[in-house]
């Protein structure tokens, strides 16, 4: 079977968000709200059928074959793939991390398209390499933006999976989409799982079902979900970075709202800051820009993923610095959940610069990120 990305996609907004049976309308629908752009959906599902990835079910309606679910299970995002790069791109990479300013460099090539968002944005990239947890120490970092409608929560989230890699979904998705489900002693995997070493960007959490949120909570506690079946129950492994967005954060379980690391409400857009986007765009349009392209942005993000960041033996520092902080700096109103996810972030922020060992300069950035 010989698929286009585009038709991967739509398998995937099929499988998962529309519980493999949709008319080629809702179908197009949801890959236009997931992918942020118009495709010939129509075209597609009729390429896609004599493929034998989707039939028809109905005068109406499209499902995917056992052949498209097998396509779709092999293509599935995994673990950020370990990329094997040529001396002259390991090159490139290197060098771009030596710039002393290559975090700015990072965020001002990602999201492109939003403005002003430089804190959450980097936020995005720091949870995007962030590391497996590794026994009791929990590594993974998880970002919650907050704020009203139109402020770029969506975005965000949509640059993350485009730009870099993961799944997106809204609360579309169905409680099978995103958990998985079970029909006899046959299993069908949901987004959690299929998201598995990889980043997570749902959009809309506030609207998704409690029971629904609870089955998050465990993949971003426990980095395992586990879905009833006949005879008992079956665990997989749920390794999962979350980056989710919400106009409401009060609707959100408390249990799982605390166990974001970052939590940024983002306010709306002022008229002031409105003037500021509408003029910076207007003095940047289609005027050539010292960029870095994307594909050398994911590139390196997956180089980094890829990294090996280490703390040093001695972390006397590091302490002290975190105590000081405590004490008498940003961090004291911290709630103990979050000074733990201090060293992860710092960790991954290390990892985003290519550093061989951990310094307090990434300690430093980690505290502002939280901050």
């Amino acid at each position: 079977m010989n698929l286009t990305p585009q038709q991967e996609k739509i398998l995937r907004v099929l499988l998962t968000t529309l519980k493999n049976s949709a008319s080629p309308a809702q179908i197009r629908d949801a890959y236009e709200q997931t992918e942020g752009k118009m495709g010939n959906v129509h075209q597609q599902l009729k390429n896609m059928m004599g493929e034998g990835a989707v039939k028809r079910t109905g005068d109406s309606t499209y499902s995917i074959t056992e052949a498209g679910i097998a396509q779709f299970n092999k293509k599935k995002t995994e673990e950020t793939p370990n990329i094997r790069f040529t001396t002259e791109e390991t090159a490139q990479i290197t060098e771009l991390a030596k710039q002393p300013d290559v975090l700015t460099t990072l965020t001002e090539n990602f999201a492109t398209n939003l403005i002003g968002l430089e804190k959450e944005k980097l936020a995005c990239l720091i949870s995007a390499v962030s590391d497996r947890d590794i026994g009791n120490y929990k590594n993974r970092i998880h970002i919650l933006f907050t704020g009203p409608p139109s402020c770029g929560k969506s975005q965000l989230l949509k640059a993350t999976t485009k730009q870099l890699w993961g799944f997106y979904c809204d609360s579309n998705t169905s409680a099978a989409g995103l958990r998985g489900t079970t029909a006899g002693s046959q299993f069908r995997p949901g987004i959690i799982q299929d998201s598995n070493g990889s980043s997570l960007a749902i959009d809309e959490l506030d609207k998704f079902k409690p029971i629904d949120q609870a089955a998050l909570l465990t993949a971003m506690q426990d980095g395992k979900t586990t879905t009833t079946k006949e005879g008992g129950e079956r665990t997989d492994e749920a390794q999962i970075r979350v980056i989710a967005a919400a106009n409401h954060a009060d609707r959100i379980i408390e249990e799982l709202r605390s166990r974001f690391d970052i939590i940024i409400d983002i306010p709306t857009i002022t008229r002031d800051k409105e003037e500021e986007i509408i003029r910076i765009k207007t003095n940047e349009w289609n005027r050539k820009k010292d960029a870095i392209t994307e594909e050398l942005l994911k590139k390196y993000m997956t180089y980094a993923r890829q990294y090996e960041s280490k703390y040093p033996e001695d972390r006397e520092q590091f302490y002290e610095h975190i105590i000081r902080e405590r004490q008498t700096g940003s961090l004291q109103k911290c709630k103990m959940r979050q000074l733990e996810s201090i060293w992860a972030l710092t960790l991954a922020i290390a990892k985003l610069q290519l550093k061989k060992e951990v310094d307090l300069q990434c300690l430093s950035k980690a505290i502002e990120v939280l901050t």
